[in-house]
């Protein structure tokens, strides 16, 4: 016998499975914590989905002000043990431009925040925030968060990622999730969702179905039909029946002298779920200016400065829904008779997103 397979009897002997097996008779049950009760569950990964401009940044401005004040509301009427801090990776919304004032319009305790947007990360430390880097973990957990969001996962992804290899998204998947439970923060996880027509659930999202495999809780947003709501539906809940769906009306504040923002306010719930509200849409959006107006705004919304060559958009409206350039056109029309964009000149001709004006429709 070699000593090779001696010390494997040993082991064998001694301890069965070699450590790495736990006896189900051994295990002690632990009750779910929760961050929000029924909905995000602590410890662990949620997802929050939906198209460029539905909502989910003011969405996540309430969830950090019930974090870190413990205020209950409509949204949130489960009482908090007591407040705690929050992290933010921003690799798109300017801090002090789109942060502070969502953050301020629902007064979240602002020294309880911290947040670090990509580029000033970069700046500071000479390293981009990719969410394998060690050294990023440590600042965060300093910091000792109740939750941690990172918004978009897309911006914080490493370069040897591709968010479609399900062997690569998983491994890296393991290490937040793993980060999450030694830190004790749950982990929002923000995603843009693909805009194919008729997707609902799990279709909606970019990216290796290991994503909604690895969240205990996923969070869809969108419009209603007529464009005057938006909705929060839970479309997956692993610990709790799924919560009921949440619909809100999005409303303009002045936050200082001068300065207003856009937040939500909570309307009514309701039993749809986001196959529901997407099969009440039509596959394509010719004739249905709102809904062209919609994606105008979201194609803006999330392009840099906010801004494209007017052909170039209107040729990505046209690709995503499928409408007329003669409804297009109108949308348009509408859009800038009302201020929310402007058409300028130069050059090829340029169309640029009012973000003052805009704010409710695109935050």
């Amino acid at each position: 016998m070699t000593e090779d397979t001696t010390m494997a009897a040993e082991v064998t002997v001694l301890n069965p499975g070699g450590g790495v097996f736990q006896k189900m008779s051994e295990v002690e049950p632990e009750a779910v914590e929760w961050t929000v009760p029924g909905l995000i569950p602590n410890e662990e990964i949620t997802l929050l989905c939906g198209d460029g401009g539905v909502g989910k940044g003011l969405f996540t401005a309430q969830l950090v002000t019930y974090v870190t004040t413990g205020r209950t509301s409509e949204l949130f009427p489960a009482a908090r043990e007591q407040p705690g801090n929050v992290v933010i990776l921003t690799g798109e919304d300017s801090v002090d431009a789109v942060l502070y004032p969502r953050l301020k319009a629902v007064e979240a305790d602002f020294e309880k925040i911290q947040v670090a947007a990509s580029n000033y990360y970069y700046r500071r430390t000479g390293k981009t925030p990719y969410l394998d880097d060690d050294s990023l973990w440590v600042r965060i957990e300093s910091v000792n968060p109740s939750l941690v969001v990172i918004d978009p996962i897309q911006s914080f992804l490493p370069p040897n990622i591709n968010m479609n290899n399900r062997q690569q998204m998983r491994g890296l998947l393991q290490k937040l999730q793993g980060m999450a439970q030694e830190c004790g923060f749950s982990l929002l996880l923000v995603i843009h969702t693909n805009k194919g027509a008729g997707a609902s659930g799990r279709n909606r999202l970019n990216g290796t179905a290991d994503l909604w495999d690895a969240a205990r809780s996923v969070l869809m947003m969108g419009h209603e039909l007529n464009g005057d709501r938006v909705y929060l539906s839970n479309e997956k809940n692993s610990y709790s029946e799924p919560a009921q769906t949440m619909l809100f009306t999005v409303e303009t504040v002045e936050i200082e002298k001068g300065m207003k923002a856009a937040r939500l306010a909570f309307d009514e719930t309701t039993e749809r779920r986001d196959a529901d509200f997407v099969r009440g849409r039509p596959e394509k959006a010719a004739g249905k200016s709102k809904v062209v107006q919609r994606m105008i705004l979201s194609v803006l919304s999330e392009s840099p400065e906010r801004k494209m060559e007017s052909v170039a958009l209107k040729n990505e409206v046209i690709a995503q829904i499928g409408c007329s350039g003669s409804t297009y056109d109108h949308a348009r029309s509408a859009l800038t008779k009302d201020g929310l964009i402007r058409n300028e000149k130069q050059g090829k001709g340029y169309t640029t997103l009012n973000q003052d004006r805009a704010t409710v429709r695109v935050a």
